[in-house]
């Protein structure tokens, strides 16, 4: 799983692999520490005794490893705050990797989908924005004030999931 990890594209260029070697021990440590929490998504176990076991490396974990926690500042809830944010980036071919951002900055992990998830997922105020433009891992958006917006699930829509 390591070595699949450090595989991964990473937004900006090169690879997860290249991050970590620049963050040295420290980013190598959490990386292992998010491969020691992978969850298990499925269990075969077979009857001479061997199990097949599938785990689940979150994105948002591999990032963590490199870039450490996004950190956000608890502050009052405002009832107009949203619960998550819609990114229409499907006329852009995105090759789908680590380490994306908005522009204007907002502190949130990323997803990517090719159709919208539900209410269950995006809560009941997700924002619709518009990616106008993708450059060095940022995906560069119109169509909401998103100034302050933290911790807000960010959902960027695909054409295609390769």
């Amino acid at each position: 799983m390591l070595d699949a990890a450090r595989a991964l594209p990473w937004a900006s260029g090169g690879t997860v692999g290249d991050q970590l070697d620049r963050r040295g021990p420290a980013g190598k440590a959490a990386l292992d520490r998010a491969i020691s929490r992978a969850p298990v998504l499925s269990a075969d176990y077979v009857t001479d005794g061997s199990a097949r076991v599938e785990l689940g490396l979150p994105i948002e974990a591999v990032r963590i490893a490199i870039e450490e926690p996004r950190w956000i500042t608890p502050g009052p809830a405002t009832p107009s705050a949203p619960t998550a944010i819609v990114v229409d980036a499907r006329r852009f071919k995105i090759a789908l990797a680590v380490g994306f951002h908005l522009d204007p900055a907002t502190v949130a992990p990323v997803v990517f989908a090719t159709t919208p998830p539900g209410a269950d997922v995006l809560g009941a105020a997700p924002v619709q924005v518009r990616a106008t433009r993708v450059q060095d891992g940022t995906l560069h958006v119109e169509g909401a004030d998103l100034g302050g917006v933290s911790g807000a699930l960010v959902v960027v829509m695909v054409r295609q999931i390769p």
